[in-house]
């Protein structure tokens, strides 16, 4: 939504809103993928969409309290998931 990119992303130019849309869907159809080479194929839907649910729950308390600290959070635990998922 234009309110959240300008409360996040208020820094960025406008251009790169057109980038993170399509960015952001494909990023879920990843995570997706990724879901069925972690659980079997019939619990893999279920399984994402709770992980979905917890991830936009804790962006609902986080958002209003620290909206730059939801931006760079991912960006910051992104090295840290994929240590660990190359450790296991």
């Amino acid at each position: 939504m234009d309110r959240h990119w300008k409360q996040l992303a208020s820094g960025l130019q406008p251009g790169w809103q057109r980038v993170c849309r399509p960015l952001g869907w494909l990023l879920l159809a990843l995570s997706l993928l990724v879901a069925w080479q972690i659980w079997p194929p019939a619990m893999a839907p279920v399984g994402w969409l709770g992980m979905l649910s917890l991830g936009g729950i804790s962006l609902l308390f986080l958002l209003p309290y620290q909206p730059r600290l939801a931006l760079w959070l991912p960006l910051a635990s992104a090295p840290l998931l994929l240590a660990a998922g190359m450790l296991g």
